[in-house]
C-alpha cells in the first residue's frame, strides 16, 4: 500500500472534499479520486460518502484517518530513534522532484565525495509529497518548487513546522518542443501561437471539467490548449515522447532538465513564454530540529554552488 494513501486521506478528513484536499495538495481533481477509488478496491470497503457539498468519511474510511495519524507518528518516533545514532551520522538522504539535473548533481556528488551507495540515498517523488517527508524525518534535503508568489508565506509555514527553505533558482515556465516542431527557432512565443498544437501532461497535472484549477501555474495553459489523449506519470517518458513528435508540446524549467541528454543533444529545445507572468522557485528544504550531518553540509554547500553558477550563466546570456 502506497505511503500517499495515508496523506490523502488525512487531507480530505481536514477540509471535507476531494476536490479541496486536491487543491492543497497541488494534483488535479480526477487524479486524487482515482487515487482514492484504488484504495477503496485494495481495502474492498467504501472509505467516503460523496455528496453534492463534499465528502464523509465512513466509519471505515474514520479508522483508515486515525491508522493514518497513528502511522505519521510511528515515522516520527522511528526517525529520531535512528537519528541519534552514530551509525547514521555521515548518511545523507535526499528526495527530489522528477529532475535530470538532481538526479546528477547527485550522482556527481557521490563520485567526487567517494560517497558509498549505503550512505547517501537518493529518491524521487512527487513535488507536493517532499515535504511531508522532511517533517517527518523520513529524508535529510528535499527539492522542491513553489510559486514565486507564494515563497514568503511558505517560508514562514515551514518555519512553524520545524523546518527551512532556501532558493535555489526563480524561473519562469518554458515551452519544451522536438527540434523539429515549427516554432523550434522562435526566440519566444505567446499563447495565440500555442493553440494549434496538442499540449502533453503528467498524468497527475492534468486538469478536471472545471477551470481554472485554484493555485494552478498552469490553468490558463490548459483552458485554452487541447490536451492531448495521452498521460505519463513520469518527467522522462513525457519528455522523450516530445522527441518523437512535431505537432505537440509540454511545458518545464530549463534548470530542472539542463542535463538531460536529449537537451545537450538539440533535441529538445526550451522556448521562454512571453505572456505567462508567472515565475516558479525551486530550492531545497531541510529540518531545522536535530544535528546536520557532514554529508549533507557538504551537499548543500554543493548544490548552493552549482546554482550560483547557474544564474550567472544565465544572467550572461541574457545581457548578451
Amino acid at each position: 500500500m502506497k505511503l500517499e494513501y495515508f496523506y490523502y486521506m488525512m487531507e480530505i478528513a481536514k477540509v471535507g472534499s476531494i476536490s479541496g484536499a486536491a487543491d492543497n495538495l497541488d494534483l488535479s481533481q480526477p487524479y486524487l479520486s482515482s487515487e482514492i477509488k484504488n484504495l477503496e478496491n485494495k481495502m474492498g470497503i467504501p472509505l467516503l460518502i460523496r455528496t453534492s457539498k463534499g465528502v464523509l468519511l465512513t466509519q471505515a474510511g474514520e479508522a483508515f484517518v486515525e491508522c493514518s495519524e497513528s502511522m505519521r507518528e510511528l515515522i516520527i518516533k522511528v526517525k529520531n530513534i535512528s537519528a541519534n545514532l552514530d551509525i547514521v551520522k555521515n548518511q545523507l538522504s535526499i528526495n527530489s522532484m522528477y529532475s535530470f539535473t538532481f538526479l546528477d548533481l547527485y550522482h556527481n556528488f557521490s563520485v567526487e565525495h567517494n560517497a558509498e551507495e549505503d550512505k547517501v540515498m537518493y529518491e524521487e517523488m512527487p513535488n507536493e509529497l517532499i515535504s511531508e517527508m522532511v517533517k517527518n524525518y523520513s529524508t535529510n534535503v528535499g527539492i522542491i518548487y513553489l510559486y514565486s508568489d507564494t515563497v514568503e508565506k511558505a517560508q514562514k509555514e515551514f518555519l512553524d513546522q520545524g523546518m527551512k527553505f532556501v532558493p535555489l533558482i526563480e524561473e519562469g515556465l518554458s515551452v519544451v518542443v522536438n527540434r523539429n516542431h515549427p516554432i523550434a527557432q522562435s526566440k519566444s512565443v505567446d499563447f495565440d501561437q500555442l493553440k494549434q498544437y496538442k499540449l502533453v501532461m503528467e498524468k497527475q497535472k492534468t486538469p478536471n471539467k472545471t477551470f481554472p484549477i485554484k493555485n494552478n501555474i498552469l490553468s490558463f495553459m490548459m483552458k485554452n490548449c487541447t490536451l492531448k489523449q495521452i498521460f505519463f506519470d513520469n518527467n522522462r517518458s513525457l519528455l522523450y515522447y516530445i522527441t518523437k513528435n512535431d505537432n505537440c508540446f509540454t511545458v518545464g524549467q530549463k534548470s530542472h532538465n539542463e542535463t538531460n541528454p536529449f537537451v545537450l543533444k538539440g533535441d529538445l529545445i526550451y522556448i521562454p513564454i512571453d505572456d505567462l507572468q508567472a515565475n516558479l522557485t525551486t530550492g531545497y528544504l531541510i529540518n531545522t530540529n536535530g544535528e546536520c550531518s557532514r554529508l549533507q553540509d557538504e551537499f548543500i554547500h554543493y548544490i548552493e554552488a552549482y546554482f550560483q553558477e547557474y544564474n550567472k550563466r544565465v544572467s550572461t546570456n541574457i545581457s548578451q
